[in-house]
């Protein structure tokens, strides 16, 4: 077998898409030393890249240690049956650490069997795995229909006033029309918890909306300007017209533009409504106050509007480019509140003493995986009951 098409035996392996009959195979080729060798590299190499990108090598040693005890703590004799190879310093225990989270506590023991889900976080009685968060959102139509746009297929959606509706590659387009439009009708498009979702609107702005959103637009723009409201978060990357300014609103809050790319961070749960841009110029404006921010500057609106300090534009945005990134000094109730919304589950706290959580990690894992990571820091512990995330300092 090449090696090309063993790592894809990985792939399929950590995404539960490996038959019964190719895990037995898998697990064959696991008593071989160099299948274990390439299973080490390519392990490495994703946990490197993907879990802790943000992390110093210090961190990750010591989170990877502790996570390394705690499993063999639960699983001893399947830990030690396979030490032998896993001796050339902590690198290759983060690649064992990896296999573990991979592969389960039946680690090439008990592979050919079907994998058996186990409670992920201590104390926790099982239940069934909590996946991330999808492409999906509720479309309600100027005459009151809704139209849940995870649930169909795609294609012509329906033609409005101004604008054809097509639904397509995980994202909803507005094809303007020609002929004069006669009253301009208004759409609304809510994306719950748990759900993500891209849209185009009529004059080619693009508009991605994060989990616990809603954008409402006009079917078509006319007159001075091209207004929308927004609640929760979104991400624009706005078609330029100086004649026709971008007006984004939300509450007392406007955001005008010409042509840019910006996000806007206005969940009604956090204390500011945060704009960042990322390329152009925009006017931010709250009551009689005013301010017009440039690329890499971040406009926070509270009690008035002031620019932030050091924003990291990377982890601004991370939410669109399927990531969850924390800086050094992020504190827990600011991820767990992204944590609730891209699962759809709700937290509550035991304790106040916590310690900020730096880190990247993807959107793709489950629940489980994610809560387990952020455990291996050794500044939180978590309980999973239901959709209820209980929060523990440690």
């Amino acid at each position: 077998m090449t090696p090309e098409a063993f790592k894809e035996l990985i792939d399929q392996y950590s995404t539960g898409d490996l038959s019964p009959e190719s895990r037995a195979a898998f697990a064959s080729l696991l008593e071989q030393p160099e299948y274990r060798t390439l299973l080490e590299a390519e392990l490495e190499r994703t946990f490197m890249e993907d879990v802790y990108e943000a992390a110093e090598p210090a961190q990750r040693k010591e989170r990877l240690n502790k996570l390394i005890r705690e499993k063999i703590a639960a699983a001893p004799a399947i830990v030690t049956h396979r030490v032998h190879f896993l001796k050339r310093g902590w690198v290759r225990i983060a690649a064992a650490a990896i296999i573990i989270l991979l592969l389960g506590s039946a680690v090439l023991v008990k592979l050919t069997k079907p994998p058996v889900k186990e409670s992920s976080i201590a104390g926790a009685a099982p239940a069934p795995e909590i996946g991330p968060g999808h492409d999906g959102a509720i479309l309600t139509l100027a005459d009151g229909s809704k139209i849940v746009l995870d649930s169909i297929e795609k294609g012509k959606l329906v033609s409005q006033a101004g604008a054809e509706l097509v639904l397509g590659n995980n994202q909803l387009t507005y094809k303007a029309q020609a002929q004069p439009v006669a009253a301009i009708s208004y759409n609304m498009l809510n994306v719950p918890r748990g759900r993500q979702f891209r849209v185009i609107l009529p004059d080619g702005t693009n508009v991605w909306l994060n989990a616990a959103s809603s954008l409402r637009y006009p079917t078509a723009f006319a007159g001075a300007t091209r207004q929308v409201e927004i609640t929760g978060e979104a991400y624009f990357e706005v078609a330029r017209n100086v004649a026709m300014p971008f007006i984004v609103k939300k509450g007392e809050t406007e955001i005008t533009v010409l042509g840019t790319h910006f996000n806007i961070n206005a969940y009604d749960e956090e204390s500011t409504q945060d704009i960042t841009l990322l390329e152009g110029s925009v006017q931010v404006k709250h009551g009689s106050n005013s301010l017009v921010i440039k690329p890499g500057q971040q406009a926070r609106v509270g009690n008035g509007i002031k620019l932030a300090d050091e924003v990291d534009l990377d982890e601004v945005v991370a939410w669109k480019n399927g990531k969850f990134q924390f800086g050094e000094t992020a504190d827990i109730q600011t991820i767990m509140r992204q944590v609730a919304n891209w699962y759809d589950v709700d937290v509550k706290y035991s304790g106040t003493n916590f310690k900020h959580i730096g880190g990247t990690i993807s959107r793709d894992v489950n629940l489980s995986q994610l809560l387990k990571v952020l455990e291996t820091t050794g500044v939180v512990h978590f309980r999973v009951q239901g959709k209820t995330v209980e929060v523990q300092p440690q």
